[in-house]
Formats: C-alpha cells, sequence, structure tokens
C-alpha cells in the first residue's frame, strides 16, 4: 500500500527536486545550456535516493526544460525564454502563477506543468515566485505566503495571473479578495484555476477553467444510487473548496430526482475524522455509501472505516474525486472522478491569450470533461465493475 494513504498531505521526495530545477530554469538562474547535476550529484545535494533524482529529471524532461545526452549529461533546454528587463511601454511577456495548493494536492502539479511548458512554447516566462515556500506548511500558514506571492507578481509587472483561490486556512474568503482586488486594482488579467472564489451559484468576474462540478457529483451519486445504495451521506473538511459545495448540490440534486429525501443531514463539514467518522458510522441508520469531496478525504475515511472494522465495499460503499495516483493503491481501490488535468492546463493558457487581447469579452466558464472511474470500493459485486 502507498505509504501517502496513511498521509495524504505527505509531499513526494521527487517534487522538491524537481521544483527547485523548475523554477530555477524558469526565472533564469539556470540559463539555457547549463549542465546540470548528475542524478548521482543531486541525490546527495538533496538527500534522495538515485531514482527519485532520476524521476524528478524525467518530469522536468517531459516539460522540455532539460535534454538528456547520453555520456554527456543534462543541459537546460537551448528553447527556454529568459525574462529581460522590459521597457515600461511595453508587455513583459510574463504571466504569473499563484497556486496555493501547488504541492498540496496532486491535480495542481500537472494543471502547473502544462501551464509552463504551453507558455513556453509561445514565448512567455513563468512567474512563479518561492512556490517551495508554500510546501509543507499549515493551511493557518499559507495564506500570508499567497498575499506575498500576489505582491511579487504586481511588481514583476506580470501580463496575467493564473490564480487557484485559496482553501482550508482561516478567513481563506477574505485572503481570496484582497488578493484579487489587488491584481483588479493593478489591471491584471487573472484566469481562475479550478474554482471560483465566491460560492455557487454566485459567480465572480474572472474566467474560470475546470470541470462541472454540479454534474460530477451528480454523476457519482447517480452511479451509487444505480448500486442500490438509498442511504447515502457527503463527507468533506471543514473550509474546503467551492468545488466541493458544487458537487454536494450535484449530490442533494441528483437525490431529489430519485424520490430521495436530501436533508441537511446528510452532509457533514468534517474537521476531526477519527471522533465524526466513529459517530456517523455509529448510527442506527448508518450510510450505506460515502461521497468524499474528493481522494485526500476519501483515503482519511476509509482508514478510520478499516480501524472500526467496517467492510469496504461491503457494508460501506465509498467514492471521491480527482483519481489521485494512490487512488488504486488503497486498501480497496476507490471509484473517482478523473480530471482531465493537462488539458485543463492548455486551456487556460487559451483563455489567459484571449483575455489579455480581448479584455471586454464576456466573463467565461471553460469546462473540461471528466471521467467516472469505477474501482472495487463501489462494487459489491462483480456484476457492478
Amino acid at each position: 500500500m502507498d505509504s501517502r494513504e496513511n498521509n495524504p498531505k505527505r509531499i513526494p521526495k521527487y517534487w522538491t527536486v524537481f521544483t527547485h530545477f523548475r523554477d530555477g530554469i524558469v526565472s533564469g538562474k539556470y540559463l539555457p545550456g547549463t549542465r546540470l547535476p548528475s542524478e548521482n550529484e543531486i541525490a546527495r545535494q538533496f538527500e534522495v535516493s538515485r531514482p527519485t533524482a532520476g524521476h524528478a529529471l524525467e518530469r522536468l524532461e517531459q516539460m522540455r526544460l532539460i535534454t538528456r545526452r547520453a555520456g554527456s549529461g543534462t543541459y537546460v533546454s537551448p528553447v527556454v525564454e529568459l525574462l529581460s528587463a522590459p521597457e515600461e511601454s511595453s508587455k513583459t511577456r510574463t504571466l504569473g502563477l499563484l497556486v496555493p495548493g501547488l504541492g498540496q494536492g496532486e491535480i495542481f502539479e500537472p494543471i502547473c506543468n502544462q501551464i509552463i511548458f504551453t507558455a513556453q512554447e509561445n514565448g512567455f516566462h513563468l512567474f512563479v515566485g518561492n512556490t517551495i515556500a508554500l510546501q509543507g506548511k499549515d493551511d493557518t500558514e499559507r495564506a500570508p505566503f499567497a498575499e506575498e506571492l500576489c505582491r511579487q507578481c504586481i511588481d514583476q509587472k506580470v501580463d496575467g495571473v493564473f490564480f487557484q483561490p485559496l482553501e482550508l486556512a482561516d478567513h481563506a474568503e477574505d485572503v481570496n479578495r484582497r488578493i484579487l482586488n489587488s491584481l483588479r486594482k493593478s489591471g491584471i488579467p487573472v484566469v481562475l484555476i479550478d474554482c471560483d472564489y465566491v460560492a455557487y451559484p454566485n459567480r465572480s468576474e474572472f474566467d474560470l477553467i475546470g470541470i462541472d462540478n454540479f454534474r460530477a457529483g451528480s454523476v457519482l451519486t447517480e452511479h451509487l444510487l444505480d448500486t442500490g445504495a438509498q442511504n447515502i451521506h457527503f463527507i468533506a473538511r471543514f473550509g474546503s473548496a467551492n468545488t466541493i459545495r458544487n458537487r454536494l448540490v450535484g449530490f442533494r440534486e441528483s437525490l431529489r430526482a430519485r424520490g430521495i429525501s436530501a436533508e441537511e443531514s446528510r452532509f457533514h463539514s468534517i474537521s476531526d475524522y477519527d471522533t465524526e467518522i466513529a459517530r456517523l458510522m455509529s448510527l442506527r441508520e448508518r450510510p450505506d455509501a460515502l461521497i468524499c469531496g474528493n481522494d485526500h478525504t476519501a483515503a482519511h475515511v476509509m482508514q478510520i472505516l478499516n480501524q472500526l472494522n467496517i467492510r469496504i465495499p461491503q457494508d460501506v460503499q465509498i467514492a471521491g474525486f480527482d483519481n489521485l495516483r494512490y487512488a488504486t493503491l488503497l486498501s480497496v481501490p476507490l471509484t473517482t472522478i478523473s480530471q482531465p488535468c493537462e488539458e485543463m492546463g492548455r486551456q487556460a493558457f487559451t483563455v489567459m491569450m484571449d483575455r489579455i487581447k480581448y479584455p471586454n469579452l464576456p466573463v467565461r466558464d471553460i469546462l473540461v470533461n471528466f471521467k467516472l472511474i469505477v474501482r472495487e470500493s463501489t462494487c459489491i459485486n462483480r456484476d457492478n465493475f
């Protein structure tokens, strides 16, 4: 079983190596043609294994930030364009990446990597700031770092900012509002990644790239209803993003459409997993299925259910969202919604170019399609698989 099942927020070791060189390359610290250290040297420098160092280099090579020459070494790709001092009257051809969730959840890594790659292919520099400072921080510590990254983007006079609204931290909505107000006052276009910063059904004035989370919640609920589940409950971590609220709305609407009660007691905003999941599963009419706001939550819940000797899926079915890498490695492989992260990154860049060129375009929701991945956690028998 993947160790990340027991600690879903744990940052993979290769990520520190990867972001060190990625940020150094896109910022110009490592110039085109620069020879990078060998895998053995990187392993010693970062105190990781050689395969871990090799994995980080593979990711950089996939983004075309480096080239690896047999018998010669690893070099910064010559196609990487550096940031030169811009004239005040011209565009900087620099975009800012302000993603507080980077390093915290797996879906943001491929989205950001694709944005960086697509931007570089089109002659743009990506200002990522000190994203490494966000890694390993508690949720309450991430807000000041996010605001500092916003200030740096404004100081750099970036042409646009990709922003993933902060979640889980105290007063996250106020922080998001301050960040977006600052960018608006500076005349910097913004494309939101994954979710809006205002709660559904409200809508902000910024373009948004994501999936239709309302429909995703409905699709997952319909799947569980089709397996015969009736007493389905929805679980999310307290303070979660608006994406999860939208999934909850889809969940409720699907229940109502089937003539099933969608009362508030079916929704649980969890702060203490051990206590609250145990209490939920001790109810006289305990759930026969659980939809979790994302795979991180599902992994926590699944671990507690195992401790309570509650069988999955025989006693309770469980499903999540995001299709994280460890979803197949849990004690029971997890049914989930898969998001096309690379396509989201490509579309985010395209929308940003449109917004910069045509600032008066109507605000747009660009919703890429998702896929339901059915695994054993919702398959009571093989006929459902």
